[in-house]
């Protein structure tokens, strides 16, 4: 017939069409978990109740506050310089979750913050760790990946580390040291394999116009809280803590204020080719 062969062009069309909706749609990054730090209740996520668990280890009970504006102004936490403990800490800490599974699928970390403090002479910091146990702090896991930021009263010195098989140990340092002036967004995106890291000044400019990136150094067959860590499947828990360490000529205090976190899952391109793979089925075949 005549008209065949403008059939099987519109049906090939059509169909090449909708396979590239469908491709653009899975191809884009899919937001798994928000906290706008809003909704007034600290343990609360923009939608799962009970997301985070505060904890504190502080040397007076007014050394430390967690709080949660109900609208606007984000989730602040305040440490103060301790009187004899070593050091003061606030932690607000999570169970594990397969979404932050970032050995199975890539995933990106998205923080807006400011961290602060007032004095040059009282070292304190803030911490975003993914780490291989539940509702555990930075310091006591067996591994994590940590985004550090020690706080000065006119930059922050911010490095990417991790540790592996180490509880109860500091962590090694992946990047350099840089030292951007008041931090505003940090964007961590971690495969199995890889890092890469964008830092954002507070006027919402890039502190790096190429993204820091390199090898984690990780083995996942060892991500796990045990001495047996395969009988688990590479989950993480986030940890979030503010710290200030003692020093007896300085009162000097940290603030860290948090205003949004979204993780993220991105596909990887096989999935993509396999879409492709089935698409290439819809076309219609020749008598």
């Amino acid at each position: 017939m005549k008209g065949q062969p403008m059939k099987t062009m519109f049906a090939i069309t059509f169909s090449g069409l909708m396979l590239f909706a469908v491709a653009s749609a899975v191809q884009a990054d899919t937001i798994v978990f928000q906290d706008s730090f809003n909704n007034g209740v600290v343990a609360n996520s923009d939608s799962v109740p009970n997301y985070w668990t505060p904890v504190s280890y502080l040397g007076a009970p007014g050394d430390g506050t967690i709080t949660e504006a109900n609208g606007p102004g984000g989730l602040t936490m305040t440490v103060a310089r301790p009187a004899s403990a070593n050091n003061n800490q606030l932690h607000l800490e999570t169970t594990t979750y397969s979404y932050l599974n970032f050995f199975d699928h890539k995933i990106t970390i998205d923080c807006s913050l400011a961290v602060s403090i007032t004095t040059a002479n009282s070292p304190g910091s803030f911490r975003f760790t993914l780490g291989s146990q539940p509702l555990n702090n930075e310091y006591g896991v067996n591994d994590g990946i940590q985004f550090n930021v020690e706080a000065y009263p006119t930059f922050d010195k911010v490095t990417l580390q991790a540790k592996q098989n180490a509880p109860n140990s500091p962590y090694t340092a992946l990047t350099t040291p840089v030292f951007p002036a008041t931090l505003s967004r940090f964007v961590l995106t971690l495969d199995a394999t890889t890092y890469s890291l964008s830092l954002y000044l507070g006027n919402g400019s890039l502190f790096n116009a190429v993204p820091y990136t390199g090898s984690l150094g990780l083995d996942p067959s060892q991500w796990g809280p045990s001495a047996n860590p395969s009988q688990y499947n590479h989950d993480s828990a986030i940890d979030i803590e503010a710290i200030v360490t003692k020093n007896a000529a300085d009162p000097g205090n940290l603030s860290a204020n948090l205003t949004n976190l979204t993780v993220s899952v991105i596909p990887e391109p096989a999935s993509l080719g396999l879409l492709a793979l089935g698409g290439l089925l819809l076309l219609p075949r020749r008598a």
